[in-house]
C-alpha cells in the first residue's frame, strides 16, 4: 500500500500534462478475419491527406510549446496542462503565442 500511494503521489501532478499532450496510451488494433467477400464488398476507405496529418502535428506541437512555457515561468505541470486543456476546448487559439497568451490569462483568473 506504501508503494502504491507513492507512485500516486509522484505522478498526480502529470497525468493531466500527458493528457494535455494528447499522450493517452493508444492500445494496439485487435487482428481480425478478412475474407476475399469482405474486400470485395466493401468500399475502400479515403486515406487521411496530408494537410490534415499536417494540421494536427502543428496543433500538437504548438500545444506541447504553450505546456513547456507555462511550466518554464513556474507553474505546475497539472495546472498549465488544464489551462491549455480549457484554452483549446474554447477554440481561442490556434498557434503557439496565442494559446500562451490565452492560457496564461485563464490561470490568472484562477481556473
Amino acid at each position: 500500500p506504501k508503494l502504491a500511494q507513492r507512485i500516486v503521489l509522484e505522478l498526480k501532478g502529470k497525468a493531466p500534462a500527458l493528457m494535455a499532450l494528447g499522450g493517452a496510451a493508444s492500445e494496439p488494433a485487435e487482428a481480425s478475419v478478412v475474407d476475399d467477400a469482405d474486400i470485395a464488398t466493401k468500399p475502400k476507405a479515403k486515406a487521411k491527406s496530408k494537410t490534415d496529418d499536417g494540421a494536427a502535428a502543428a496543433a500538437a506541437n504548438a500545444r506541447a510549446d504553450a505546456l513547456s512555457a507555462l511550466v518554464n515561468l513556474g507553474y505546475h505541470e497539472g495546472e498549465a496542462a488544464t489551462a491549455v486543456a480549457m484554452v483549446e476546448a474554447e477554440g481561442v487559439a490556434s498557434d503557439a503565442n496565442a494559446l500562451i497568451k490565452a492560457a496564461l490569462k485563464a490561470l490568472a483568473r484562477n481556473i
